[in-house]
């Protein structure tokens, strides 16, 4: 207690003397750091902005060198193009806070300035921000350093900087069946606000032919990696190796003049502790940290170029692609805003081929001054497809994409297409159901409604990373009608118009969507396979040719609303196939069946033209039950286009008995890995599996009482299931499906 009395009054009399400097110095803001070789010196040079002219009193975060004669390194400083003023000495092999020896203030004029910390070839300046009291505390950082050393948890020493991210950290993962359904499905892997500790990773400069000596010494027992690794060309030079009787040795002939990079991290994922460490029997670094955050590559395919990235509002992340040998091929510190329309600050993001055996690994910049470092880490996300760099495709490779949109995407919904509305307040009243609010404050917003300004038609919705259960990436997302989904910033997309409207949060819990969809009874079913056998192979072939024409036409697929799907040739091409050629309405009933959505939308075009009534009547009964029993169930394409085939097959035309129809076959559902039928007081429960499972159904009525199980821990085989149970009484029930840890419900409303 005596020692944290201590601190914390240490702290106060820190801050109290900040207030008095705050009053003194005026306000300096670092642009950029980088190191590089000038007239024979090692220089790294801070691009800085004075606020105002006047007197600044300069500190560097920089790491000091140890030498094995017992003496420590010096780096000269120097203001723009003025000669050398000061020197700034260090006291110890590893990262502090150093102020310049002899000058307590520099003059700086308003604007842009480079402050230079010189170094010799041989002992490079390992710098990474100059500062201004008003925003350092000599003891905070000196604290959180030490701290930080051991890997301690330090909040109880004065973390003044808030972390902006979520207060939660959660893996995406990619398979949407066998994981809880709020990962959703990806063809990458993510994990969202990762605490990642500082692994040693330091610069230095080596000539062509030089004769370089490493070596590694545990502290604590915790095996380790040493890398050494090209600054310009990691994935042809670059050498590793790892601890044998405590130690680690590299002796390396270097290949060509350049800049090196010397790291060492444990060998187990997540583990940490400290080492020592010498470089050419000179340099000397003493009980430094070490650490490893981890995290794999899956599912990469051959081929195309993909992704990696790291993003934090509080850090400063660093990234490095390493393969299985334990050999860094790739790495990025900044990502350059110069060849980007994001600026990426900060963050770190490598592009390029990967495979199977590589993985990533992430550590902070340095010890963090300000609070604990979390990164956002995405792996293996696509870029191909895309002229813009910045469009980075985070879609999973099959034809799911083809059942789902950008408005679907906006809340969260991956299995549904929901066409814009025509009116704001009908997006009012969508994005109501999932926590969100109109706003005119665009900063506040975390979904945006685009539209065409000319026709004034909504086009399209993006949502920001992490603004539902499955929005990721480093800062906006979109699905691209029936293409893929991607990562962009925020106003970046082309061919939806204009950002129109924003939606805040207004809550923290998300509820989701209740969907109504239609089910086909056994009778229709055998009714669509009869006729579609009877169609002649030539009429099926040119169906499915014009059909893949439709899906590979990318213009087609990039429509948000299927309205604008008779803008395109391959689609009228098949919408007059389809209206002239016998039998092609039950290929389009047995796609429909299928949750396909071109098709959905041809069959509305035949039949507006043929018998609009029914398209009128399946408006009709659509909206009574999205209504019905007090449900605010949310109207898709799927659905409409379910119970207008419905309606087709019967042949009927009085309302009473279409209303009957549609009662009969609706089911309001919030995912479809579990669907559940209703036929008069009897459901129909069903569900898909990809693999052999124990697995446990539920029916519930809404009010809890009379719960009854229909299956308890029951043996399932892979594929399509099938439960059959009755229900004392109407009303709304919850069917629950327990498998693999996972939980999937759907709420049924029985006449």
């Amino acid at each position: 207690m005596k020692s944290k009395i201590n601190y914390i009054t240490l702290w106060l009399l820190s801050f109290l003397c900040l207030q008095n400097v705050h009053a003194q110095y005026p306000l300096l803001t670092q642009d950029s750091v980088y190191t590089h070789i000038e007239n024979g010196k090692a220089v790294t040079t801070f691009k800085v902005t004075a606020s105002s002219s006047g007197n600044y009193s300069l500190r560097f975060w920089l790491m000091g060198v140890k030498h094995t004669d017992a003496t420590y390194s010096s780096y000269a400083m120097r203001i723009d193009n003025n000669a050398i003023s000061d020197y700034v000495t260090t006291d110890r092999g590893d990262w502090h806070l150093y102020q310049p020896d002899n000058t307590p203030s520099t003059y700086l004029t308003q604007g842009q300035h480079e402050i230079h910390l010189e170094g010799t070839l041989s002992d490079v300046p390992n710098a990474e921000r100059v500062m201004t009291p008003e925003i350092t505390s000599f003891m905070n950082a000196n604290t959180r350093y030490a701290k930080m050393k051991n890997h301690e948890n330090y909040a109880n020493y004065s973390v003044f900087n808030a972390d902006s991210l979520e207060t939660y950290h959660r893996v995406i993962n990619y398979n949407r069946l066998e994981d809880d359904i709020t990962k959703g499905p990806f063809q990458f892997n993510a994990e969202l606000n990762k605490k990642v500790y500082y692994t040693f990773f330091r610069l230095e400069y080596y000539t062509q032919g030089q004769t370089v000596s490493i070596t590694t010494d545990e502290v604590n027992g915790v095996g380790h990696v040493l890398n050494v690794f090209s600054k310009s060309s990691s994935y042809n030079t670059t050498w590793a190796d790892s601890t044998y009787n405590g130690h680690a040795n590299l002796t390396i002939t270097i290949p060509r003049t350049d800049f090196y990079y010397v790291m060492v991290r444990t060998q187990t994922p997540a583990d940490y502790g400290t080492c020592n460490l010498t470089i050419n029997n000179d340099k000397r670094f003493e009980g430094v940290p070490i650490s490893n955050s981890h995290t794999p590559l899956q599912h990469i395919h051959y081929g195309p170029i993909y992704s990696c990235f790291a993003k934090s509002s509080v850090g400063d992340p660093v990234i490095f692609l390493v393969r299985s040998d334990g050999k860094v091929i790739d790495f990025n510190d900044d990502y350059p805003y110069s060849t980007s329309n994001y600026n990426w600050q900060r963050n770190a993001r490598i592009d390029g081929l990967l495979f199977t055996n590589f993985w990533l690994q992430t550590t902070a910049k340095s010890y963090p001054p300000e609070t604990i470092q979390r990164f956002d880490i995405h792996v293996g996300c696509k870029i191909d497809n895309f002229g813009d760099d910045e469009l980075i495709s985070s879609d999973v490779s099959d034809v799911l994409n083809w059942n789902f949109n950008c408005i679907a995407w906006s809340v969260g919904e991956w299995t549904t297409w929901i066409d814009p509305y025509d009116n704001i307040l009908q997006f009012d009243s969508l994005y109501a159901l999932n926590g969100f609010e109109r706003t005119t404050d665009a900063g506040q917003a975390k979904i945006d409604l685009w539209r065409d300004p000319s026709t004034l038609e909504f086009t399209h919705a993006s949502v920001k990373a992490k603004a539902t259960p499955y929005a990721a990436g480093y800062d906006w997302e979109s699905k691209k009608g029936g293409l893929e989904r991607v990562f962009h910033p925020r106003y970046s997309l082309t061919g939806y118009g204009q950002v129109s409207h924003h939606y805040k949060k207004t809550y923290n819990s998300i509820i989701p969507l209740t969907l109504m969809s239609f089910s086909f009874s056994q009778q229709e079913t055998a009714q669509i396979e009869y006729g579609a056998e009877k169609v002649s192979g030539a009429v099926k072939d040119r169906f499915q040719t014009l059909l893949g024409e439709c899906y590979e036409d990318r213009n087609l697929m990039q429509c948000g609303s299927t309205r604008d799907f008779q803008l395109f040739a391959s689609y009228r091409r098949l919408l007059e196939f389809c209206r002239e050629a016998k039998g092609a309405d039950f290929l389009l009933y047995r796609e429909i069946a299928g949750r396909k959505v071109i098709p959905v939308r041809i069959l509305h075009d035949i039949t507006e033209a043929r018998v609009p009534q029914v398209l009128e009547e399946v408006e009709k009964q659509c909206e009574r039950l999205s209504r019905d029993g007090g449900i605010r169930a949310v109207r898709n394409v799927q659905a409409d286009g379910v119970l207008l085939v419905k309606m087709l097959l019967s042949g009927k035309s009085g309302s009473d008995s279409m209303a009957a129809l549609a009662s009969e076959g609706v089911a309001y559902s919030s995912d479809n890995l579990l669907n559940v039928f209703v036929a008069g007081g009897k459901l129909d429960i069903d569900f898909a599996l990809d693999f052999d499972a124990v697995a446990t159904v539920i029916v519930a009525p809404a009010g809890g009482l009379g719960m009854e199980k229909v299956a308890d821990g029951r043996d399932f085989a892979a594929g399509r299931n099938h439960l059959y149970c009755s229900v004392p009484q109407p009303g709304i029930y919850t069917v629950s499906l327990m498998v693999n840890g996972a939980l999937y419900e759907k709420k049924v409303c029985v006449k």
